[in-house]
């Protein structure tokens, strides 16, 4: 008797004492209970000592709309609570997090600041409009796809491997101080420009869907993959890209395209997608022959053709107009006859005064020319009917 009465003793002091962290989600605490980590029928609170020393916890996919009581996981390193009804997420005081996926929720804002340890992060498919990432340095990978991101911010996030915001609203996206970054996938967003000239690791490149007018990756000598289809890029150099193997650029506006990399023997031939680009004529490769033989499943437009030199040249048939092209360094010496026309077209602004110029053929090649001045020279006449921009002429 005295036996039995000591241990309810021993019981009440317990039940006073013990500590309890209320759960006030029903899925929540369910999802709990089935994981061991309470017991019984849900009574709204799980005992503290039974979750304070958890390092991993998955309550993924289980209808949970509020996850109160999370912060009492301390000890909480990796968190899975992906495929929930979730609309806010407190996690201030889960400061050892390193792996978090909230990914398919329905959260509109996501604080992680006082989480400096976190390295893995997946919140794709919610409805985040800005995330920044300040104070995560430590930050390995990050997934953001499918939300309504219109600002971004990682440039703290210097050991960042894997950065990808597939299918949000960005119009600028800064990747400059990602220097450790090797994948990257931005497609369907609003980048109209964007520089790769710090990424030096970067082998996998996507970004497809967007509003680039330029593509510069002259720096990224690792790059494997690039997948720029569908936007608007004029002109791409990949001659220094030696390592390209899939390479797609479907549906631009490119005019110029340089395949010419010393190396194209490792593209892969099935993936190769240059078609919807109707004003490219002359795809520069390494050997044409090459090309023509066993790039025949290669998907491009009939006016397209393989050439190992699809540099345009201008005639400047006047030595003395071309003289003074080189000594402005639009041209190079010696005088051939000629410029390369990309040098020319984009000049809005010429002088050529009092050069002994009798001939201005090849004036015409200057399409955004919009200030001629050719006076003092032994012209009679000359013709700028294609200078559709000039505005003044001497």
């Amino acid at each position: 008797m005295k036996t039995k009465l000591l241990l309810l003793l021993l019981l009440a002091n317990f039940s006073i004492y013990a500590q309890y962290t209320k759960i006030p989600d029903l899925n929540f605490e369910k999802r709990l209970i089935a994981l061991k980590i309470d017991s019984g029928t849900p009574d709204g609170q799980v005992l503290t000592t039974s979750v304070s020393g958890l390092t991993s916890l998955d309550v993924s996919d289980s209808s949970i709309s509020d996850l109160t009581g999370i912060q009492a996981f301390k000890d909480l390193e990796t968190l899975q609570c992906y495929s929930n009804q979730l609309t806010t997420v407190d996690l201030t005081e889960n400061i050892n997090l390193s792996t978090l996926n909230c990914s398919k929720n329905l959260l509109t804002s996501l604080s992680l600041g006082l989480n400096i340890n976190l390295k893995y992060l997946i919140a794709s498919d919610n409805k985040l409009t800005t995330l920044s990432l300040l104070r995560n340095t430590l930050l390995r990978q990050l997934q953001v796809n499918n939300n309504l991101l219109t600002t971004l911010t990682i440039y703290n996030s210097t050991l960042l491997e894997e950065l990808s915001c597939d299918k949000n609203s960005l119009t600028t996206l800064n990747v400059n101080s990602n220097t450790a970054l090797k994948t990257l996938s931005f497609t369907q967003n609003q980048i109209v420009t964007i520089s790769f000239a710090q990424n030096l690791l970067l082998k996998d490149l996507t970004c497809w869907g967007n509003k680039l007018t330029a593509l510069d990756v002259s720096k990224n000598t690792a790059l494997v993959s690039l997948y720029c289809d569908s936007n608007k890029i004029a002109k791409l150099d990949l001659s220094a890209n030696i390592n390209l193997v899939d390479f797609t650029c479907s549906s631009n506006s490119l005019t110029e395209l340089n395949l010419k990399n010393g190396n194209n023997t490792k593209i892969n031939k099935n993936q190769l997608d240059l078609r919807n680009n109707p004003s490219l004529s002359c795809i520069q490769v390494d050997n044409a022959q090459y090309s023509n033989t066993n790039w025949l499943s290669v998907v491009k437009d009939p006016i397209a053709n393989y050439n190992v030199d699809c540099t345009v040249y201008t005639l400047i048939p006047d030595i003395n107009f071309e003289n003074k092209l080189i000594a402005l360094k639009y041209d190079t010496a010696p005088a051939d006859g000629r410029v390369v026309t990309s040098k020319i077209s984009g000049l809005t602004s010429l002088n050529v005064e009092n050069s002994a110029i009798s001939d201005l053929t090849g004036i015409q090649d200057f399409k955004s020319l919009k200030i001629l001045d050719c006076r003092q020279n032994n012209l009679i006449s000359f013709d700028i009917s294609q200078n559709v921009l000039l505005e003044s002429i001497n």
